[in-house]
Formats: structure tokens, sequence, C-alpha cells
């Protein structure tokens, strides 16, 4: 088994550069050298490791997380921000990532958790043999702002210091996400202000933190949309989204997820726009067939309707052949000409 590599590896390369690297590793893997092939790979970055895998086909892949280890695998998934994280291991599978993340730490296995889609984090987390600190956590239901909150985040007293919101953001060294201001609460957690990393360092260590906290824009609760999360991102450029009940912090939902809340809604309003929101990979043969069978049954009798009252001008158009041609023509200008809403 191989080591994980420093999460400082790996540097920005074009798609030209992932997609050589890609045909060199399967070709390596087809002459059976899979150790090379984890070695050509090794130094990217975990993005780029993720496009590669998602590339290769179902053997190629299989082949080549045989010599990587659990706590590679972990690594890469937690170094990737949600969005590719979680296209990977859906394309791995459940079972493949419970089986690698019953073989790491359990702090490493929460962090790779947090990447996944909150349904198959939920699903993994509840195969897993070994437990899992925090989490309770999935038990939000998905597309919730308490699905996407981090439970751990810089956090200080608003009747102290500097220094002491400088050792809060200590705290979360180890922490897989990147946090840019400290939470200010008082002594029973309620959620008093704000301070930031640039503030905090601009600042002598003495000076008192109530001097320096700033409001806070936005808050929200653990059962507030996903969509609505999204919105308040794009509306106010919010970085950070602290997650509150009855005024006491329970947790932030930091900049990744809730760009990744963005994408999501933005990706929900256009295929809402080519009538294909109700699709995705969760769901089933029978549900998309309910979902799309009535509108193919009233699509198919508009057709033949429009055919019957073609076979009307069955005459004229034997005698004027080149005005079957325009048929296609009047048909799709038809569709086109809906009014907007």
């Amino acid at each position: 088994m191989t080591n994980v590599p420093a999460a400082e590896s790996g540097v920005a390369i074009s798609p030209s550069e992932v997609g050589a690297i890609a045909s060199e590793v399967q070709q390596l893997i087809k002459a059976g050298d899979h150790d090379t092939a984890w070695e050509r790979l090794s130094f990217l970055h975990p993005a780029d490791m993720g496009a590669i895998l998602l590339a290769m086909p179902r053997h190629s892949r299989d082949a080549l997380l045989q010599v990587m280890s659990p706590d590679t695998v972990a690594w890469m998934l937690h170094q990737m921000n949600p969005l590719q994280a979680s296209r990977v291991a859906a394309r791995l599978g459940s079972r493949m990532i419970s089986g690698v993340l019953d073989q790491v730490h359990p702090r490493v296995a929460l962090n790779a958790l947090m990447r996944l889609r909150p349904n198959q984090a939920r699903e993994v987390a509840e195969s897993l043999e070994q437990s899992i600190p925090d989490a309770d956590i999935f038990a939000h239901p998905a597309g919730t702002a308490g699905a996407l909150m981090a439970r751990a985040f810089p956090v200080a007293n608003i009747n102290g210091t500097v220094s002491d919101a400088q050792d809060g953001l200590r705290d979360q060294a180890e922490s897989p996400y990147e946090f840019n201001r400290v939470y200010l609460v008082d002594a029973r957690g309620q959620l008093e202000g704000q301070v930031t990393v640039v503030n905090l360092a601009l600042q002598p260590q003495q000076t008192p933190l109530r001097t320096v906290s700033e409001p806070v824009v936005a808050t929200v609760d653990a059962d507030t949309p996903a969509s609505e999360c999204a919105r308040l991102r794009r509306h106010y450029g919010i970085v950070q989204l602290p997650v509150v009940s009855d005024g006491q912090l329970r947790g932030v939902i930091p900049l990744e997820f809730l760009l990744s809340a963005v994408v999501e809604e933005d990706t929900r309003q256009m295929l809402n726009v080519g009538g294909v929101a109700g699709d995705s990979r969760e769901h089933t043969l029978v549900s998309a067939i309910k979902t799309r069978l009535p509108w193919l049954t009233v699509n198919l009798g508009t057709t033949f309707l429009a055919a019957a009252a073609i076979s009307l001008f069955e005459s004229t158009l034997a005698q004027v052949v080149i005005l079957a041609s325009f048929l296609p023509v009047v048909a799709g200008q038809g569709g086109l000409a809906a009014p907007r809403p």
C-alpha cells in the first residue's frame, strides 16, 4: 500500500495534461503495472486525481484503487471540493466507500463523509462498523442548513481578548475547512458577533474583543432550506453562514458548502426551465416513468390530432407536393411561439 501524499502536493495543470496523464495511466494499468500508474497520479492535486478516476472505465478504476491505501482514498476525498468529491464517491459507490472508511481513523472518516452528498453520507455512516464522532450531523435532512454545517469552528467569548480569539482559531488547525472569521458568543453560547481573521492579525493581543466585534449579517436554523442559504450567499455575499437554535450558535456553513448550495440551486433552476428537474441519480426507473409517462401520453395524443388535421388537406398536398416540406417548419415554429410565462 502507498502512503498518503502530502496535502500541499499537486500543482494546477491544464485539462489537456489531465487527459494525457489519464491515457498514460490507463495504458500502465492495461500493462499490469499498477504501482507505476499510481506513482504517476500521486503528485497530482486531489481534484485532478478525482477527474482522472471519473474518466476511467470501471475495471481500470477498481485496479487503481487496489494499490491506493484506505487513508489515501479518504485523504483524496476530503481534500477535494464537495461537488467533485460527491461525484467521485457516487461513481465509486457506497459499498466501496464504506469499506474504505471502516479502515481509517474515525476523525479522518468524518472529514471524508462531510465531502459527500447528505444522502450518501448518511447511508455510508449507518453502514460503518466503527463509531464516527459527531455522526449525528447526518441526521439532518438533505437540502437543509443542518446537513451543510460544520460542528467544529473558531469561537471565543466576547468578553475575552484578541489573544483568546487567536487561540480559538488555532484549535481548528486540523479542520478540513478554511474559516476566515471567529464567532463571538456569551457565557450561554448566544451569538453576539464576529471578527475577521485579518482584523485579528492587525490588533494587539490584549485588545478586548467587544471593541473589534462586527455584527453578523444573517443567520439560519438547522431546518432552513439550502436554497435559502444559497440566496443569502448571492444577495449578501456571505462567506460563512452561522446556524443558530434559540440564539445559540450550533454550527457554521463554510464557504465551499455555500458555493455548492448556489451551484445546486442554479442547476435546479436550469433543469426547471428544461422540464427535467425531477430527474436525478437518486430517482428510480419506476419514479421516472411515473413522472414522464403522463406527459408523453398527452404529447402523443396532440401529435395524433396534428396528423388528423394534416390529413384533411391530403388532396391539396397531393396537388402541391412542395407544401409537405413546410410541415416540420410549421410544427417547429408552433412549439417555439408559445407565450412567455
